[in-house]
């Protein structure tokens, strides 16, 4: 009996997905025969984001399903446009969590390069609140704060890059990804340091500047 319950179970998964990926499909048409989207993404057409991550990751097809039909819906306007796209990747060591997020950004923007369009940011090197201001600047009254932060300073270039290569067209369009790894090792703090990043996309720079990041993927 419990065999049968899990099979049902799993067609029932199945039938949701497949509903799902349709009527992502089916948007994403309506959005090709409007004005106000063209009929192929930047990098290809939508339908081929979970292609993209079936090329470059082995395995984990229930996450990737998942992943890909977040990377469309943000593709195609669906989400809130003033918040980041955030995804929770959880698992232990060597199961693909870093694999996922550049092959995401490769589905995306078509490319992955690390300080340009991709950010990874090592928590376990946050070990102790005095090291926060490294991503965000230090406070005026320290020398070097025009400098800004690691985080803050990516996050401004990927925008203006962005803005120069769009203009005012595809507003909603991912200007980069960024990924916090080791989050377990992070010290106390740190998360709800950064929690009005990860909650609205917004942040203050240690010279008083907000840095909106709202076409920011999160992971």
């Amino acid at each position: 009996a419990n065999k049968l319950q899990q099979l049902v179970n799993q067609h029932r998964a199945t039938q949701r997905r497949n509903q799902m990926n349709q009527a992502l499909d089916a948007a994403e048409n309506l959005a090709a025969d409007s004005a106000a989207m063209p009929a192929t993404h930047q990098t290809g057409h939508l339908a081929h984001i979970q292609a993209a991550l079936n090329r470059d990751i082995d395995g984990q097809h229930a996450a990737k399903d998942v992943v890909s039909r977040a990377l469309r819906r943000r593709a195609l306007g669906l989400g809130d446009p003033e918040r980041p796209l955030r995804l929770l990747f959880a698992g232990p060591s060597g199961v693909g969590k870093t694999a996922m997020a550049t092959a995401c950004c490769e589905a995306l923007l078509g490319s992955c390069t690390e300080d340009r369009n991709f950010k990874r940011f090592n928590l376990s090197e946050f070990s102790h609140p005095s090291k926060f201001n490294r991503l965000t600047g230090g406070d005026p009254n320290y020398v070097g704060y025009k400098e800004g932060g690691e985080l803050t300073n990516f996050i401004r270039q990927a925008e203006e890059r962005r803005a120069k290569r769009l203009g005012g067209r595809r507003a909603n369009h991912t200007s980069c990804v960024v990924l916090f790894d080791e989050v377990d090792r992070a010290a106390d703090g740190l998360l709800t340091f950064l929690m009005n990043f990860l909650d609205q996309g917004m942040l203050a720079s240690g010279n008083g500047d907000t840095v909106a990041a709202r076409r920011a993927v999160i992971m």
